[in-house]
């Protein structure tokens, strides 16, 4: 069993890791600092047309903000807090130290022997709105970032998000929002010419906007840099300019409203949500796809010189150093030569791939996993090569829960949840991935076994929804024909074959049913059992029936499918979003937790024998060959290695 002690992971290494959100950027010299989900990514910067990666490092939390001073990196790493780490050899980067936060850490910023952090926690809002609550800011001694030291704290009501320290004064661009998008920024000033005691000197308010200006964002952003005695805000609408040479009363002297940013087809959408300052031009990243470039020499009236169009599904740093502005996008890295910043050009990406990673699969030395685009091919193959990837557009798109994805002599099939499709891929060729055929719309489950595909269906006949199990001929996949139907009123997405026997949920996913599938064109119920609680996933091993609930895993014997039978059940902390059995164990996605690790060799009384805490809302999970792959949400995807611990082996003893 796990020690109670075990933080993050208990008998789980991490293998590898790829992918997740795009954030923060950072230059040093001829060095590239990125987050992308946990992990810090190090590029070198040698000419901007070809960034290279050099190292990498993953923390255990999702990188917000980046701060490097000297031979570390400060990280602002949400609920991992505040992260030190080595980057004298930019190669092998090391973690130090670290230092929890109250509520998960925003931004970081750094100033002589003291590191400002930033925290607040963000809620979920109305429709697509966010906010954020219980923040403040934290100071932090680090004059041994081994050990860095918290020696004060500013508290207040909603979060900052941006943070800059010069003169003795620190400067929080706030945002205090409500629900349905409704915000407010202020400027709060403090004097932290004694670290140790943190004072307000001014809180000024910045902008007041409603639901629209959060359209194109989804949460609240802002960021705020400090050149002489102005401030220059980006506070999630406009881009404004402060007089701060009296800390105490600053004021209003220069507004850019910027551009309605159209969105998706939505006119009218502002968001000003970061910026950086070189010379006489501000760099701010306005909606979703521009990087605009503003003549600050006259700060009264900032005016707009130049922009780009950096094309993804949104835009979210902005770093300069000499003559080229560095954007992330969810694409990645774009590099933009600004020299003339009436014409800026793209002149160098790097292209970070993945964004959203929802469901995950592996066959034959390839992770295939599914983005909020589509899905993607990894060769994992040679770890000493370069990754070839490959994109099919259709797959897995709006995924809630694991993404049925099964990979089979070559063929994938994989659901699409936007169009409720089943779509049969010809992966024969990993790096040039090809639809075969396609089956729907109306699916919302699928199990393969043998020859046939099992889909849990539903469609509109004009006056109800009228719910089936198709049984579909595959041994052409490129010509799938069905073969069977069985009518089950409120079918549920969740399917499992075993030994002739389909095991099909129904009734909100709160009755299983047994259906007979032994002549795939005649199924019929051969049973069925009740429990209390909704079903998130169903799987089949030896002679059970593994479900898992919102925080319970349930073992079903099934040695006689007519009459199945409670064999054992383990409580889980956490809501279960789909699992996979390998062996004696039961590999259980917990979307809070990441992965947790059951023994299930003695199903009256499964124990947990392992964990892997990871950073964001974990999706989904496949097993192969003594590697785990867990899909991890904005946390990218993750390979991990399973240690069963001595007292539980493969003879069941524990």
């Amino acid at each position: 069993m796990c020690p109670v002690t075990a933080s993050n992971q208990c008998n789980v290494d991490l293998m590898g890791h790829m992918g997740g959100r795009v954030g923060p950027v950072f230059v040093q010299g001829n060095y590239i600092y990125l987050g992308i989900g946990p992990a810090l990514t190090i590029l070198a910067n040698s000419g901007p047309s070809a960034p290279k990666q050099v190292g990498s490092i993953v923390l255990p939390g999702l990188i917000q903000e980046i701060y490097v001073s000297g031979r570390y990196a400060y990280i602002a790493a949400s609920e991992a807090g505040l992260r030190v780490v080595d980057i004298s050899d930019n190669t092998h980067p090391l973690e130090i130290g670290h230092s929890e936060t109250p509520t998960p850490a925003r931004d970081v910023t750094v100033k002589e022997n003291y590191a400002y952090v930033a925290y607040s926690r963000l809620v979920n809002g109305m429709y697509e709105y966010d906010f954020l609550e219980d923040g403040g800011i934290l100071v932090f001694d680090i004059s041994n970032p081994a050990a860095p030291t918290r020696i004060s704290i500013y508290e207040r009501t909603g979060g900052a998000t941006g943070l800059a320290v010069t003169n003795g004064h620190l400067f929080a661009d706030f945002l205090l929002c409500y629900a349905r998008g409704n915000c407010t920024s202020y400027l709060v000033v403090l004097d932290v010419s004694d670290p140790h005691h943190p004072t307000e000197v001014s809180s000024n308010l910045t902008g007041t906007y409603g639901n629209s200006q959060y359209y194109s964002q989804g949460t609240a952003t802002s960021d705020i840099a400090v050149v002489g005695s102005q401030a220059y805000i980006a506070d999630g609408d406009d881009f404004r300019v402060m007089d701060i040479s009296d800390p105490a009363h600053p004021l209003p002297i220069g507004v850019n409203g910027g551009y309605d940013t159209p969105v998706k087809g939505v006119p009218s959408k502002k968001s000003a949500h970061d910026v950086a300052v070189m010379g006489r031009y501000a760099y701010v990243i306005d909606g979703v796809y521009k990087l605009r470039i503003l003549d600050i020499s006259d700060p009264t009236k900032p005016t707009d010189v130049g922009s780009y169009s950096v094309y993804g599904r949104l835009n979210k740093d902005v770093a300069v150093a000499g003559t080229y502005a560095y954007v992330t996008n969810d694409d990645g890295l774009k590099i933009i030569d600004v020299s003339n910043p009436s014409s800026p050009r793209e002149v160098g990406t790097f292209d970070a791939r993945y964004e959203f990673i929802e469901g995950v699969a592996e066959s034959n030395g390839h992770v295939f996993a599914i983005d909020s685009d589509g899905m993607r091919s990894v060769d994992i193959s040679n770890s000493s090569q370069s990754n070839a990837f490959a994109k099919f557009n259709f797959c897995g798109r709006g995924i809630d829960h694991g993404s049925n994805l099964t990979v089979k002599d070559n063929f994938i099939y994989c659901l699409d949840w936007r169009d409720k499709k089943l779509w049969i891929i010809d992966a024969s060729d990993p790096a040039a991935l090809k639809a075969a055929s396609s089956y729907g719309p109306g699916v919302k489950g699928v199990a393969v076994a043998g020859n046939y595909a099992y889909v849990t269906f539903e469609v509109w006949d004009g006056n109800k929804y009228v719910d089936s199990l198709h049984v579909i001929d595959i041994s052409n996949p490129r010509q799938p024909l069905k073969v069977g139907v069985y009518n089950v009123p409120e079918i549920g997405r969740n399917i499992a074959v075993m030994n002739n026997y389909a095991y099909v949920t129904k009734s909100r996913e709160k009755d299983l049913l047994v259906i007979d599938v032994t002549n795939p064109r005649q199924p019929f119920e051969v049973a069925s059992y009740h429990l209390p609680k909704g079903a998130t996933s169903v799987v089949t091993a030896g002679n059970c029936v593994y479900r898992t609930s919102f925080a319970e895993l349930w073992i079903l014997d099934v040695t006689i499918p007519t009459v199945p039978q409670e064999a054992g059940s383990y409580h889980l902390t956490g809501p279960a979003m789909t699992m996979a059995i390998a062996g004696h164990y039961a590999y259980i996605v917990d979307a809070d937790v990441g992965l947790r690790i059951i023994d299930i060799s003695n199903s009256a009384d499964p124990v947990e024998v392992g964990f892997y805490n990871t950073p964001s809302f974990a999706f989904d999970i496949a097993v192969a060959d003594n590697y785990i792959y867990l899909a991890d949400g904005e946390g990218g995807t993750f390979a991990l290695r399973f240690n069963p611990p001595a007292a539980s082996v493969q003879d069941g003893n524990k």
